[in-house]
């Protein structure tokens, strides 16, 4: 069975839905609504107006999340991981995301050498399957993992 690349929800959004614009311009997450939404690489990303979802279509590869908004520390790691979204940090205009709080006072320490592993690793981590989360619940490979508990409201 072929896994995404990117972390996705159930219903193939981004970043919990998070609106990625606000990352890189307030350094903030913030939800992003289901009514501006915008595909990039075969994947939903929210925003929270008209204009924001189309200066991230004017430049799409500038805004992504690093590692298809897996944790930038899990993938330096050699693993796939979700992330908090309040779990970032932008490096050279480059959005990362990682597991928790705990987890960014970690990659914070040495981000250079982070972002070096991380690359590294990369193209095999993300051929592993998806770490199995309420919002994947409905995900053939996480249905028996998770259950049937509700994704994150929007």
């Amino acid at each position: 069975m072929m896994h995404p690349t990117s972390n996705l929800d159930a219903n193939g959004i981004l970043l919990h839905g998070d609106h990625v614009m606000e990352y890189h311009s307030m350094m903030a997450a913030k939800m992003g609504s289901p009514q501006f939404t915008s595909l990039y690489e075969g994947d939903i990303y929210r925003f929270s107006s008209a204009a924001n979802r189309d200066m991230f279509k004017q430049f799409p590869a500038r805004y992504a999340a690093a590692y298809g908004g897996f944790c930038a520390m899990g993938v330096a790691l050699g693993k796939k991981l979700d992330v908090d979204p309040m779990a970032f940090r932008t490096v050279e205009g480059k959005l990362y995301l990682n597991l928790n709080s705990s987890v960014q006072r970690d990659w914070v320490k040495a981000v250079p050498g982070n972002i070096m592993k991380a690359e590294r690793n990369w193209p095999k981590v993300r051929e592993l399957p998806d770490p199995c989360t309420p919002a994947r619940s409905l995900l053939p490979w996480c249905q028996d993992a998770v259950g049937s508990r509700a994704p994150r409201p929007t």
